[in-house]
């Protein structure tokens, strides 16, 4: 059993590597632009709490500690016993520009970081599911849902939401989900006909999230047929489209086709498929009993291979960072203004449940959601918020225009405050994460 698979500890193991390795990204940042100023590094700490053992190089002691999450780095002039001293390597005693960098390469380390995972995924090739980056095609939808109150109907090419353009099924996820309780026009392309359908969007599940209700259309094609085997017999060939089992059209990939196809009472399976663009129907008579009938053929659905050369994939990760970065403000904005539950947050029991199912995935997996923590942690830190890098860098910005420093006591009341803040929205955070995993409302 391998050790991702105790579901629990191997979450909070995953997360822990992931949290660690970006902590410690973001840190180095700092870390390399302080030196490269000549500030004062007093520590270096790779780990927090008890030092376990340390190496002293000039004026930095490298350190290993206890609690191997990410790292820290001490500065001279950071605080407020050695705020004034009257050193070249304080940090308060540098240029502004020269602050303002040490404090920037942090978060944009964790950018860089992001950018460049995201590239040595686009360069790894992969079967993707057709369906996953071409147009929206509604397959099953749920007759209890929105989709199913507002008319749409399996076939429906959806081209637009609220007139923006939309070109896979994780744009309309995402569009869906940020937009609970919003009335939405949404664009489909029926039999050739464009149609408008508005459809009043619902929040659901735990974490509030905009709900349409429909399903992805998975077309099922037939891959290889077992040699004598009833399908053969009977006239299906490789590369035949399973539309229909005894009148049940097969929307939902291969599992419904299976499960049909096993399920089916009677001694012969009334088949529909399409062959070259032609509808043929055709009479298979299975083997085993009613309820465990099989046919002999093996089944996948569409795919294309993915793998992007060096300059594609840096395009490809560029638009990647931007698209994401876009969503990440809009997603901001509205919690701000209260269209978004603050139960659309992932916390700490998130982020490991979601740690522990990468890592159980498979290394693309855990490496593309390394990404997309780096560069959430990157947007974060240039948050205008006293405590993290954004509110220092604003502070700077301020004393800039005004051409002089803050008072050193100012700051820290500012910071006390940011402290403050951030400490009531992670308790806050941290409540949610764990109400709506115990699936408790509130």
């Amino acid at each position: 059993m391998g050790f991702f698979s105790i579901p629990y500890l191997g979450n909070i193991v995953a997360m822990a590597i992931m949290l660690g390795i970006l902590i410690l990204i973001h840190e180095t940042g700092h870390f390399l632009m302080a030196k490269l100023f000549k500030v004062n590094v007093k520590v270096f700490s790779i780990g927090f709490g008890k030092k376990l053992f340390s190496i002293k190089k000039g004026e930095t002691e490298y350190q290993f500690s206890l609690i191997p999450l990410g790292g820290y780095v001490a500065m001279l002039g950071e605080n407020p016993e050695d705020a004034e001293v009257e050193e070249p390597g304080n940090f308060n005693l540098k240029p502004r520009w020269q602050r303002f960098i040490i404090l920037l390469m942090g978060a944009a380390f964790n950018i860089i970081l992001a950018f460049f995972l995201l590239t040595a995924i686009n360069m790894v090739q992969r079967a993707e599911p057709l369906w996953h980056s071409s147009t929206p095609v509604v397959g099953a939808i749920d007759p209890s849902s929105p989709a199913f109150v507002a008319n749409l109907k399996t076939g429906d090419r959806v081209i637009s939401f609220d007139g923006i353009r939309v070109k896979s099924w994780s744009a309309l996820q995402l569009l869906v989900a940020t937009n609970p309780n919003h009335e939405a026009k949404l664009v489909v392309d029926r039999d050739g006909r464009l149609l408008t359908l508005p459809v009043k969007l619902i929040s659901k599940g735990r974490d509030d999230a905009g709900f349409l209700g429909v399903f992805p259309y998975r077309p099922v094609h037939i891959q290889a047929l077992l040699k004598n085997s009833p399908s053969e017999k009977a006239g299906l060939k490789k590369g035949d489209e399973i539309l229909s089992v005894n009148g049940k059209p097969i929307i939902s990939g291969i599992e419904q086709c299976q499960s049909t196809i096993e399920k089916t009472p009677g001694k012969t399976i009334e088949l529909v498929v399409n062959r070259s663009g032609r509808k043929i129907p055709i009479t298979v008579t299975p083997i085993g009993e009613p309820g465990k009938h099989k046919i002999g053929v093996y089944l996948e659905e569409p795919y294309r291979l993915i793998k992007l050369g060096f300059g594609k994939a840096l395009i490809q990760s560029g638009k990647d960072i931007s698209r994401i970065t876009a969503l990440t403000f809009s997603v901001l904005g509205k919690l701000v203004t209260g269209h978004l539950s603050i139960r659309s947050i992932s916390g700490p029991v998130d982020i490991a449940r979601l740690s522990g199912q990468a890592a159980r995935s498979g290394t693309l997996s855990f490496l593309y959601l390394m990404a997309m923590i780096s560069l959430q942690l990157g947007i974060f830190n240039l948050l205008p918020i006293p405590m993290l890098d954004g509110g220092h860098i604003t502070i700077l910005t301020l004393e800039a225009v005004r051409r002089r420093d803050f008072s050193f006591n100012l700051k820290e009341k500012i910071t006390s405050v940011g402290f403050f803040l951030l400490v009531a929205l992670m308790v806050i955070v941290v409540i949610s994460d764990v109400l709506k995993n115990l699936n408790i409302g509130w």
